[in-house]
């Protein structure tokens, strides 16, 4: 099924106030943070728009905040570089100030049932990427 044609035309006039607004992520997770991030491996420093230093682990869910908030919830995409290393399931919820990554082991339980099972993120040592696009008020002049 094709989507309305309004639906994949923006309105300037109605968005006037917002731009298109990108956060990028590509930084070594190491069990306890952030590390290598600033990075060099990429042309915009590894982080862009997210607070790495920020970030807060609560057993499976990782929080990562914005430095700007979005003005509606973000379209975000996250992986493992290595996902032969971590063959974790991984759910996201955005908001406007945060990404929220919550991380799963699925295991196979009687026929093709799955049992899914909080992993933590201390189990976890990688390079992470993320990608949220979304709108984002226009800076105003001081």
């Amino acid at each position: 099924t094709l989507m309305p044609a309004e639906w994949l035309v923006a309105n300037p006039s109605a968005q006037s106030d917002t731009n298109l607004g990108i956060s990028l992520l590509f930084c070594d997770w190491n069990g306890n943070g952030f590390s290598a991030c600033p990075s060099t491996a990429v042309s915009y420093g590894g982080s862009a728009n997210f607070d790495t230093a920020a970030a807060v682990v609560s057993g499976n869910k990782l929080i990562i905040p914005f430095k700007t908030p979005y003005s509606r919830d973000p379209v975000c995409k996250f992986q493992f570089s290595d996902t032969s290393a971590h063959p974790y399931v991984h759910s996201l919820n955005s908001e406007e100030d945060k990404l929220h990554v919550y991380l799963y082991d699925v295991q196979k339980t009687s026929g093709s049932d799955m049992n899914y099972i909080n992993v933590n993120w201390s189990a976890v040592s990688s390079d992470i990427s993320a990608i949220c696009l979304g709108s984002m008020p226009v800076p105003t002049a001081d």
